[in-house]
């Protein structure tokens, strides 16, 4: 059995050839865009970890906003000293006090102010002082004891 050399014939023509490859260099190189010289990253700067310590803190701020917090869980103390705010009123009067003397002192090298912790005693202090006050005056208009 023989078979046609073209079972279906072509009445195009015949397809032209593919092209052919040309592997030279391209006629013009791509731009290639540089941010301006401002633009440029900046260089990593190498830190040590010693930099970042944090100088040492005054002590007189530190007792201070440590006694102006420790204040207010004494307010639950009422059934224990009669209702009076025995120590949430000295808590907020040393906590004022720590923190003027803190304040008042000069700055020594090597010593931060740690004016941050300072202003947080005197205002917890403060606070502490007000709420004792108002405290006490409302024990003394209603009077008696809390016990009955």
């Amino acid at each position: 059995m023989t078979f046609p050399t073209d079972p279906m014939p072509n009445n195009y023509g015949t397809p032209p050839p593919p092209p052919t490859p040309t592997y030279g260099p391209p006629s013009q190189m791509p731009q290639v865009y540089v941010p301006p010289q401002w633009a440029q990253a900046t260089p990593m700067l190498n830190y040590q970890i010693t930099d970042r310590v944090e100088k040492g803190v005054n002590q007189f701020a530190l007792m201070s906003m440590i006694a102006g917090i420790a204040s207010f869980p004494f307010l639950c103390t009422g059934p224990v000293t009669d209702g009076w705010p025995f120590l949430p009123a000295l808590l907020g009067i040393a906590a004022v006090a720590l923190g003027h003397v803190s304040l008042a002192q000069p700055m020594r090298p090597g010593v931060s102010r740690s004016n941050g912790m300072a202003i947080t005693g005197l205002i917890l202090g403060y606070g502490m002082i007000a709420i004792s006050i108002v405290w006490v005056m409302l024990k003394l208009h209603y009077g008696g004891s809390s016990t009955s």
